[in-house]
């Protein structure tokens, strides 16, 4: 008897445990839920490649979202938790160019592997010349330009850059401190470079500063610029001797000889004449630089002075 009153008692409670829970929770009718709502965590994906022929490649990830990564020691790198959308892939390493140069990626429910990139090393061309100061000694010195650099008489000038005119003659322009504002080369071998820029002293624009022949020099000569201009004396054609100071043009002034005479004139003045004596006489303490080939049909050579830059041609 003791069992069944105990067991009635103890269902009492729990009936009313079960009540009281059911009135808490609305008693399961019609009422508001309280139950809390648990979103899934979203999908993201993964985008991954290899680079080739460089190490600690920077690849830049840019489009719905924005990261960077370095490649791993076998060239491997990925970009995790990504969303859908789109991207753009970029490897950055100084000193080498990839292929390709970067690569668009889609994300659409997927992961998206094999985006590989190949690297090379940037080869860099050294130009070496020869070169002549304006005012300085007729021993040439050396130049070189590479990478946009033209390293020449103690002066790093950089953004240095080849230009070719109209007539298909190459020369160099661009640079900084100082500026090669202008670049004169003739059309015909052996092509010299008279390089000029603001004066370091009166800052006068288009100043001739250096003049630069190719190293080495296949038509150097040796012999002296006197011994030249009697040899040239005996020619039937025409003769010249121009020197130069700028490269504007104002400061290049000629003097033409008014063949079968052996006087000159001072272009464009033809009325004054010059001996051949005092025409020798400009080019005193001269040394013949450069010669061109046989088949220049101008036959120029050219002398350098101390403060002067001549060409001769017959």
């Amino acid at each position: 008897m003791t069992y069944l009153i105990e067991n009635k008692f103890a269902q009492s409670i729990v009936s009313g445990i079960v009540i009281f829970l059911l009135a808490s929770c609305g008693g399961g009718g019609g009422g508001a839920s309280n139950t809390a709502q648990i979103t899934p965590p979203a999908t993201t994906y993964t985008i991954s490649g290899t680079v080739t022929g460089a190490s600690s490649v920077a690849l830049n990830l840019t489009g719905t979202s924005n990261a960077s990564t370095t490649t791993a020691a076998n060239g491997s790198y990925s970009f995790t938790g990504l969303a859908n959308g789109n991207y753009t892939l970029t490897p950055v390493l100084n000193g080498f160019t990839f292929t390709p140069t970067s690569r668009a990626v889609t994300l659409n429910s997927a992961n998206a592997a094999s985006n590989n990139f190949s690297a090379s090393a940037n080869v860099v061309t050294t130009y070496s010349y020869s070169y002549y100061k304006r005012n300085g000694s007729t021993t040439p010195q050396t130049a070189t330009l590479s990478n946009g650099t033209l390293n020449i008489d103690g002066l790093s000038i950089a953004g240095v850059y080849f230009t070719t005119s109209l007539g298909g003659v190459t020369c160099l322009a661009g640079g900084t401190s100082p500026a090669i504002t202008a670049c004169a080369s003739p059309p015909d071998a052996p092509h010299t470079m008279l390089l000029c820029g603001p004066d370091p002293v009166t800052a006068a624009p288009d100043t001739l500063r250096y003049v630069l022949f190719d190293t080495p020099d296949t038509n150097n000569v040796s012999a002296t610029s006197m011994a030249l201009l009697n040899a040239l004396q005996s020619e039937v054609n025409y003769l010249g001797i121009s020197v130069y100071t700028d490269c504007s043009g104002i400061g290049h002034t000629a003097w033409i000889r008014n063949f079968p005479n052996t006087n000159y004139y001072l272009w464009p003045d033809v009325f004054t004449t010059y001996t051949p004596v005092y025409v020798s006489n400009l080019l005193a303490g001269s040394v013949i630089a450069s010669t061109p080939t046989a088949a220049n049909n101008y036959h120029q050579y050219v002398v350098i002075r101390m403060g002067g830059v001549f060409e001769v041609w017959h």
